[in-house]
């Protein structure tokens, strides 16, 4: 929808496409750098709460 939409604002498809993934792309890193300072951050609470967890 928002290819679409930027499609009739004038702009080309392939570069909205292009936009709209790498924000995906961005927002995927971020999330995972996140979850990763979480667990560290964590790490006393996942080792003895969660099984099988070994780090």
């Amino acid at each position: 929808m928002q290819i679409y939409s930027m499609r009739r604002l004038g702009m080309d498809t392939g570069a909205a496409s292009s936009i709209i993934a790498m924000k995906t792309v961005v927002y995927q890193i971020i999330l995972v750098l996140y979850s990763l300072v979480m667990v560290v951050w964590m790490l006393p609470f996942f080792q003895t709460n969660v099984s099988n967890f070994s780090f």
